[in-house]
């Protein structure tokens, strides 16, 4: 489990929207997914049980 911090503070929430749209790769959908949420505020404890 990752600890809480200020990664991907730099990442554009709609560019990974955008790329999680077209993407097909299983793999890749998941971290996509998990960055959404973690930008949106969620811990990565949350994450880990949401996903």
């Amino acid at each position: 489990m990752t600890t809480w911090g200020g990664k991907l503070d730099d990442v554009d929430e709609e560019q990974l929207r955008q790329q999680l749209r077209t993407e097909t790769d299983a793999k890749a959908i998941k971290r996509l997914t998990c960055a959404l949420l973690y930008r949106q505020g969620k811990s990565p404890a949350e994450i880990e049980q949401l996903l």
